[in-house]
């Protein structure tokens, strides 16, 4: 798949400290409308840290039905711990159409954590796409 035209690095809206989906969902509606190549939830605008587990499948759950297979969606991973983000890589293969995973590089992921954590996301991109 070739990467071209505008992917966008959609933000976690929180209102009272809790994560709102409504206005998530009017946001994918919002950008859809202006022809964007690609949607990247939980990707570098900082949530990942401070959303549980549930949260961030939701997120995925929410972004992958609101986007309808119109747009191909890069899903972030992240954190610093590696048992997390292999966690993290488990579900988001369960959806078919998030097309590929990003991982952000933290910096405390050396050596072979960060090889084992490659090595099972090339894994999981042979055996889905």
């Amino acid at each position: 798949m070739k990467i071209n035209g505008v992917w966008l690095p959609i933000i976690t809206p929180f209102a009272n400290g809790v994560i709102d989906y409504d206005s998530y969902e009017k946001m994918i509606d919002h950008y859809l409308s202006y022809d964007i190549s690609g949607l990247i939830p939980l990707g570098t605008t900082g949530e990942i840290p401070v959303i549980t587990d549930v949260e961030y499948e939701e997120i995925i759950e929410r972004t992958v039905a609101a986007v309808a297979d119109c747009i191909p969606v890069y899903v972030g991973l992240g954190g610093n711990y590696t048992d997390k983000l292999l966690k993290q890589l488990k579900k988001v293969e369960k959806y078919i159409h998030c097309w590929k995973k990003m991982i952000i590089k933290q910096h405390c992921l050396y050596g072979e954590e960060l090889q084992i954590l490659f090595h099972c996301c090339l894994k999981s991109q042979t055996r889905h796409l």
